[in-house]
């Protein structure tokens, strides 16, 4: 058997496990704590989230509820229910308004369960247009292989599924705008797919604000100022409208996402810093955590901002992994199903880590040793993000969990995600900085193996 068959055995063999996780969260029914003997999706007992919370669909009923509100005249952020209760459960609604009417409106329009599960079956579709399209290039070799088999086989993306959240959406529609930014075999088909891309990255910016990050890497592009103002337009606009119409809303956005000090089931880096200053005694206090924040985004964003801009090296994927990287890195909310997010941009990093080395226009001044080192460790990365946690090893009762014990469970997430991270910048700095100007001149565009 050759070595493409025998890729093509494991992919199907992946893609079967991996429908069939779905097809058991789309079996479930609404309401499981009630329902103790309903079935629950294969991988339930995983999860902390799972565990704990009502579901399915309780991050998802979050813009339903908002939308039901949107339609009868109450703000979104506001738990109450003026048609009397339709939405079953919901977390606190913490998106832009343009998400409650838009979004939430479109959804709540039929029953909460048809409704949260058509979400999985387009969030399960633009999975596999990621997959198969935007990132076929992972299959060249066999880190990129790796890599995919990681992302097909995510747990977190599972959670992601149950919960019915949004941010493996935004970054897969971030994608799909770097896809279709390189279509186009004629002047007119490339200003269409140019105008196409600014739209679908404006989405997702609205959607969830964490991809605007990445569009600090289009400012390098020419060819990407056209895609850049109609996302920027469109952010402004479909953000800010609803606010200068509404004061109050942007009063209450301002309150549901306010900063406070992460709590269980948190995976993020600012949770694994929170455990441990409070075990050894020198935890900051609640109202400096804003601060906090502040100084771990100046920090992540601000070292992937100046390699990005800085670098000679240009790759676009890989820009866009680092940037993405840089936000779940420095943020004080980052679940587990976030993760699956945090993979799909390890494996934007790696589409880019696998290609030859010429970025520049430039004979390659760095051995091809380099860059099967950075792919290799992205791609095992990539593998210990798509694993799940060992909660499912320690019990579900927290307080009994020494501190080595939760440390151990909390770290399985952040350190791969910063090693990725790392290894991005490594990869982007090795052939040295220049001011952009001076990096451009000869330089082609630099974009990867995708699509």
């Amino acid at each position: 058997m050759g070595r493409m068959s025998t890729k093509a055995v494991v992919a199907g063999i992946a893609v079967l496990l991996h429908l069939s996780v779905t097809a058991s969260v789309l079996r479930q029914p609404l309401n499981l704590r009630a329902h103790p003997e309903a079935p629950r999706f294969l991988t339930w007992p995983l999860h902390f989230d799972s565990t704990y919370y009502n579901g399915p669909g309780i991050d998802f009923f979050a813009v339903y509820h908002a939308g039901v509100n949107n339609r009868s005249g109450v703000s979104p952020y506001s738990t109450y229910e003026r048609s009397g209760g339709v939405t079953p459960y919901f977390f606190e609604f913490r998106y832009l308004p343009a998400v409650a009417s838009t979004l939430g409106r479109m959804v709540s329009l039929v029953p909460p369960l048809a409704a949260y599960r058509a979400w999985v079956v387009v969030t399960e579709l633009l999975f596999w247009l990621v997959a198969l399209v935007v990132l076929r290039g992972l299959w060249q070799d066999s880190a990129g292989f790796v890599g995919w088999l990681a992302l097909v086989l995510s747990t977190p993306f599972f959670l992601e599924l149950h919960m019915g959240q949004f941010t493996f959406v935004t970054g897969a529609l971030l994608g799909v705008a770097l896809w279709l930014s390189r279509l186009g075999s004629t002047p007119r088909r490339r200003l269409g797919s140019r105008v196409a891309a600014g739209v679908v990255a404006a989405m997702a910016a609205l959607l969830k604000l964490y991809p605007a990050v990445a569009l600090f890497a289009w400012v390098r592009r020419r060819r990407l100022w056209l895609s850049l103002a109609v996302a920027a337009t469109l952010v402004v606009f479909g953000g800010a409208l609803p606010f200068l119409a509404r004061p109050q809303l942007w009063r209450e956005f301002l309150a549901a996402n306010a900063v406070v000090p992460p709590n269980p089931g948190n995976f993020g880096a600012l949770y694994v810093l929170h455990l441990a200053s409070e075990h050894f005694g020198f935890a900051p206090a609640r109202a400096t955590w804003p601060l906090v924040v502040q100084l771990a985004l100046a920090i992540c964003l601000g070292s992937a901002g100046l390699v990005v801009v800085l670098a000679r090296r240009r790759a676009l994927y890989a820009e866009t992994g680092v940037l993405l990287l840089a936000q779940f890195l420095a943020s004080f909310q980052v679940w587990e199903h976030h993760m699956s997010a945090a993979i799909l941009a390890g494996a934007f990093l790696l589409l880019d880590l696998g290609r030859p080395a010429a970025a520049t226009g430039q004979r390659a001044r760095h051995p091809e040793r380099f860059d099967r080192i950075c792919a290799w460790t992205a791609a095992v990365s990539l593998v210990v993000l798509a694993l799940p946690t060992p909660f499912a090893l320690l019990g579900a009762d927290l307080k009994s969990w020494t501190f080595l014990e939760r440390m151990a469970v909390q770290l399985t997430k952040p350190v791969p995600a910063l090693v990725l991270f790392v290894t991005g910048l490594a990869w982007l700095s090795r052939e040295g900085f220049a001011w952009p100007g001076a990096a451009e001149r000869g330089a082609p565009t630099g974009d990867s193996r995708a699509g």
